[in-house]
């Protein structure tokens, strides 16, 4: 700083220290009627340049010698104290006038730093508004006044009726004065800490620029206050925001998100500078709630019509999701999801995009009861775990369609974690509650799967005994592992024996041993010409077919392919000859371009058949 080294300073025989919170005019004001000076110009008359319009804290040099005070104090006196420095921007400070509370001249007797803040208009302590114009005169009270407590004309400032403010408005204020006091009965808003109020002032700028009810883009910052009144017109043009916290907030949103052209349905693109330029002001953790009310307007309004991304919306309270943050809350591929979007497993809707994964939206509540779903799950192991049940054990269970396991498209989604967590959790609750305390030899259930019959369907039997209740458990269990659950040898020993009963055959193993394809043993068995018992395999229903069932039919019935074979002609030729002699087939069925399949003789018929053989002979 400057310092003319020939001028000589006089300085004021009475010093006076500085009060904390206390302005550099308050103070040197105070100072010049100490010492019986009229203001602050008589006592700095020594110094060139110094007007009413221009700013002491570039004189501070000279002033330290006529004050006594270290030019360091002085420049303090720029700086609000209140748990954490920080110093008023010379854009914010009032460079010609010098607002007072009179009840704070009164009571205190020195003037306060933040008044000089442009955008303070009241006094946290008193909450009344700031008086910056004498009520006699009418003049504006500026820096160049005699008193600290008179205005020019001589009014006692200090008598002056000053006028009651809102809680919102002595809120504000003191938030400026960097006092995180909370002030009911407005909301504590965001981080209390002091540090998180450094950008109060910008943030009030801004909302003030973009709140504005127009079409017009304003961008830059606004004009510097003048008077008290002007600074009113930016208070409460925000103040409404936080007093009403957080409907107004989410009306500035709607409105600003209507603003935009109607063929753009990008949130971030609809609300451009003002949510980039938002989240920046409310980063690091300020204002927290600030920037999360905005977002969830964007989803409030959104109804699918704006697209919703991490950077605007909160995923939680979106109504809708997109592809790829279902994908990540689900730990699948993007594809995967499309492929449950492909066969209508979600609810989603479509905006306009040329990224078929950028327009497809998922219903949330869809995406939810998915998950709900797939979480029911586990995986082989951890079913071990949790039953004590060997692999083997396992696989039966599965086999037998006690345990629900998962188709093999939703297989797909969830890798390996196939088996109903809630299936076990119903038959272990199931067994603990009809278990009866029985005397006799034992067997685990872990042990069913070892080696005690060759019969599969009398193994079978004795583990649907579980389900049907005719077989329980013998002994409680203290674990509670179904593995663990003992039951009486004998009862075991008496289901398998009851259920060494003829063997059952699959539709596959009958098609093999006919060498007829699996199709046309299924159509006899729906019609009925091969008799079936319904069975439940691997979760699913299927019919199995007894020996005694195949032995019946093969009496009944011979295959026309089979004996066109043995008889080494073609089956068309055979089945000409059988139409010739007025004979009648079963079986057979459409496959479609004039091709059927299936055809059956009965066995009683061949003697009304010249065969071509006989044919050939005659």
């Amino acid at each position: 700083m400057f310092k003319d080294p020939d001028l000589e300073l006089p300085k004021v025989p009475n010093l006076l220290s500085v009060k904390i919170g206390e302005s550099l005019e308050g103070y040197l004001l105070r100072l010049a009627n100490h010492n019986g000076m009229l203001g602050i110009y008589e006592l700095l008359g020594p110094i060139r340049g110094v007007t009413a319009q221009s700013s002491l804290f570039g004189k501070l040099e000279h002033i330290a010698d006529i004050t006594g005070q270290k030019a360091s104090d002085l420049a303090k006196l720029k700086e609000l104290e209140q748990g954490h420095r920080t110093s008023i921007q010379d854009r914010h400070y009032r460079m010609s006038t010098t607002p007072v509370c009179p009840m704070c001249l009164k009571e205190h007797g020195y003037a306060k730093l933040i008044w000089q803040h442009t955008y303070s208009t009241a006094c946290a302590e008193h909450s009344i508004r700031l008086v910056e114009t004498c009520d006699e005169c009418g003049n504006t009270i500026t820096k160049d006044r005699y008193h600290l407590k008179a205005c020019k004309c001589g009014r006692d400032l200090t008598s002056i009726e000053p006028t009651k403010v809102s809680n919102a408005e002595r809120w504000l204020s003191m938030r400026l004065a960097m006092d995180v006091t909370p002030c009911p009965p407005m909301q504590d808003f965001g981080n209390t800490e002091p540090i998180q109020w450094s950008n109060f002032v910008t943030l009030i700028e801004f909302l003030y620029a973009h709140s504005k009810q127009t079409k017009q883009t304003l961008t830059g910052r606004i004009s510097k206050p003048i008077s008290i009144d002007d600074s009113l017109e930016i208070v409460q043009g925000v103040l409404p925001l936080f007093e009403d916290f957080p409907t107004r907030v989410k009306e500035l949103v709607k409105f600003r998100l209507d603003l935009a052209a109607p063929d753009i349905f990008s949130a971030e693109q609809r609300l451009g500078y003002w949510i980039k330029r938002l989240s920046n002001l409310c980063g690091s953790g300020r204002y927290k709630e600030f920037i999360q009310a905005a977002r969830d307007a964007v989803t409030e309004y959104s109804d699918g019509k704006y697209h919703i991304n991490d950077k605007v919306a909160n995923t939680e309270k979106s109504r809708y999701l997109s592809i790829a943050q279902m994908a990540k809350d689900l730990r699948i591929h993007e594809q995967t999801v499309m492929k449950m979007v492909d066969r209508k497993e979600l609810r989603f809707i479509e905006i306009p995009h040329e990224s078929k994964t950028r327009r497809i939206l998922i219903d949330k509540f869809s995406a939810e009861e998915m998950h709900e779903f797939l979480k029911t799950f586990i995986t082989k192991t951890d079913a071990m775990h949790i039953t004590g049940l060997s692999r083997r054990s396992m696989g039966y269970f599965i086999e037998y369609g006690i345990f629900d396991v998962l188709e093999e498209p939703e297989v797909r989604l969830t890798s390996n974690r196939t088996i109903s967590a809630t299936a076990i959790e119903v038959l272990t609750k199931k067994l603990a509650t009809e278990a009866q305390s029985k005397e006799g030899p034992k067997i685990r259930l872990k042990n069913f799967a070892a080696r005690m019959t060759t019969n599969a369907t009398a193994h079978r039997t004795l583990y649907l005994s579980l389900v049907n209740g005719s077989l329980t458990v013998a002994s409680p269990t203290g674990d509670n592992k179904l593995g663990n659950f003992e039951f009486l040898e004998s009862e075991v020993t008496k289901i398998l024996q009851a259920g060494n009963g003829e063997p059952l055959l699959k539709i596959a193993g009958v098609a093999n041993m006919l060498k007829i394809k699996e199709e046309v043993i299924r159509f006899w068995v729906k019609q009925g010409l091969i008799r079936s018992v319904e069975s439940i395999l691997r979760g699913q229903k299927v019919n199995l077919i007894p020996v005694s069932a195949l032995a019946e039919f093969q009496q009944t019935y011979i295959v026309l392919s089979t004996l066109a074979d043995q008889l080494g002609t073609s089956s068309r030729m055979l089945l000409r000859m059988i139409e010739s002699h007025d004979l009648k087939t079963v079986g057979s069925f459409d496959v479609g371009e004039g091709v059927s399949r299936g055809y059956l003789i009965e066995v009683t018929q061949l003697g009304k058949l010249l065969l071509p053989n006989q044919a050939k002979a005659a």
